[in-house]
């Protein structure tokens, strides 16, 4: 053997050894006639142990048809490109091998290079369970909205008239018997008439609410500042004796959904001014900043009689309320809906209050960055704009 001929044979060696792949030469007569230190590496047999068992007895029992069907193939002569199948290790587990092989018939061999490719077929695996539970949960979510429609149209229609009933005979019976009631008499009646019209009030806002869930966003950009202001317009002419001092930061731009926002807005605004109105010089503040990550944060702040923040985890739940109904009338549901827009567009809602020194609301919108038409003044607007 030439020096060069002896060269290229220990270049060979030294890459038959060192290779990650596992290479073989296998015989016809189903057996390994040599292996390379990566088999024993990866199923954890000994050389003597792969070269001495015949190597469909280490096939996974479930792909040994499969093996023998591109057995034959490699009989006759055709290379197999890319053949997947599993073995079994010492320690009982399982290897997903992908092989290429060169069948020589003339020599009655086949040369055979296989990549161990378990973790792949394992992620694929567990990409495809996790695409079945995506697919079992959307089925459940299609169950649960026909349920909710169920229940809305139950509430809307089932429920709405017994209560129409109960307000209906409340007035008919003070009509026709109330100058014969003494105050108390009337007082209870009154008290019916006020349950029944709360009851109403109660399921318009769950309706309100279910809605949210199912109805379609279109997101589009939004004048949060205008759209404030437009709030607080709205406040002012339902309550034109109060003198309320709005804040607000123009030119605020956003990308939601308008009239979720609304919504949103209404809610927050409209809980400023409610828990300010026993706040001599009331001031109602909507602005926006923006965080050193980059989220935009838009808040609604006042300074009216606040809540304990030790119960602010209450606040979000429908029909959760930290005041006396008497003192400060409500659902409990505003909220609630408050959190279920700005979760819908990616974001989140938050409080935080000190007793009789106002609340803050705080919220994202997950989506897109704020954007504000009066960029050149430092981005965000400093001063305050009397609404």
């Amino acid at each position: 053997m030439s020096t060069e001929s002896r060269r290229f044979e220990e270049d060979y060696e030294r890459f038959f050894e060192l290779s990650a792949d596992l290479l073989c030469i296998a015989g016809v007569d189903g057996y390994l006639k040599r292996v390379n230190p990566a088999f024993s590496q990866t199923l954890g047999y000994s050389t003597v142990e792969i070269l001495a068992t015949p190597f469909v007895e280490f096939v996974h029992p479930d792909d040994v048809a499969t093996t023998y069907a591109e057995m034959s193939k490699l009989e006759s002569g055709q290379p197999s490109i890319h053949f997947e199948n599993r073995y079994r290790c010492k320690d009982g587990s399982l290897k997903w091998l992908a092989w290429s092989t060169q069948p020589f018939n003339e020599d009655g061999v086949l040369y055979a290079v296989a990549r161990d490719v378990t973790a792949k077929k394992n992620a694929e695996l567990a990409i495809l369970q996790l695409n079945e539970e995506l697919l079992r949960q959307t089925s459940l979510l299609g169950e649960l909205n026909r349920e909710l429609e169920s229940f809305s149209y139950s509430v809307s229609h089932d429920l709405r008239a017994p209560l129409r009933g109960i307000s209906g005979f409340a007035q008919a019976l003070e009509e026709h018997v109330g100058g014969s009631l003494d105050a108390t008499s009337l007082g209870y009646l009154q008290r019916v008439k006020n349950a029944a019209e709360r009851m109403g009030l109660l399921i318009d806002d769950l309706l309100k609410l279910s809605r949210l869930t199912r109805a379609e966003m279109h997101v589009e950009p939004v004048d949060l500042s205008q759209m404030a202001e437009s709030a607080v317009a709205t406040l002012r002419t339902s309550d034109p004796l109060r003198n309320v001092v709005a804040n607000i930061t123009p030119g605020i731009l956003v990308h939601a959904d308008p009239a979720l926002l609304g919504v949103l807005l209404d809610n927050l605004i409209g809980n400023a001014w409610k828990f300010t109105s026993k706040t001599l010089a009331a001031v109602i503040e909507v602005g926006a900043r923006r965080e050193d990550d980059g989220t935009t944060v838009y808040f609604v702040k006042d300074n009216g009689v606040g809540f304990d923040e030790r119960y602010g985890h209450k606040l979000f739940g429908a029909f959760q309320r930290l005041h006396n109904q008497l003192e400060f009338p409500g659902t409990g549901i505003g909220l609630a809906t408050v959190q279920r827009i700005a979760r819908r567009h990616g974001g989140d809602v938050f409080a935080k209050s000190v007793i009789n020194h106002g609340a803050t609301f705080e919220f994202t919108l997950g989506a897109r960055v704020v954007e504000n038409r009066h960029e050149q003044q430092d981005h965000f607007v400093s001063g305050r704009q009397p609404g």
